[in-house]
């Protein structure tokens, strides 16, 4: 049974990596390549997203994709021994939501596929597939 979750995990990752790479916002395409997945089989854990915190640490502008941002004016200072001041207008950024964003007919699938594993699994252990015989 671990083997055909495990199966179906990685399945599941693959198809919801799809998805998000397909609905993700395209400048420089960037952000779209630092989408992955990772799947634990011991643990039987998946990761779909920007996974790991060198992607999350170059990829910094992620949060505000994801969420949008207010417009704003900020101050600005640059400059090494003559530092200069300024003020900088921040345009409004709609949210785009591309990791967060509820993929409900993947979901939907997924759970029918899993429901089927656990069903097999009950069938044979009520058959006593699983007993010491």
């Amino acid at each position: 049974m671990r083997a055909e979750l495990a199966k179906e995990m990685e399945s599941a990752g693959r198809d919801l990596l799809a998805e998000m790479q397909r609905i993700a916002p395209v400048r420089t395409g960037a952000f779209e390549r630092a989408l992955s997945y990772k799947f634990l089989p011991n643990s039987l854990k998946l990761k779909v997203g920007l996974v790991g915190k060198a992607i999350n640490r170059d990829i910094f502008y992620a949060h505000i994709l994801e969420f949008g941002r207010k417009a704003k004016t900020v101050s600005v200072t640059r400059g090494g021994k003559r530092p200069s001041t300024y003020l900088l207008h921040v345009s409004p950024l709609a949210p785009h939501r591309t990791v967060f964003a509820r993929f409900t007919d993947l979901r939907t699938t997924f759970n029918r596929r899993l429901k089927g594993i656990w069903a097999r699994a009950l069938q044979q252990a009520a058959a006593g597939a699983f007993g010491n015989d």
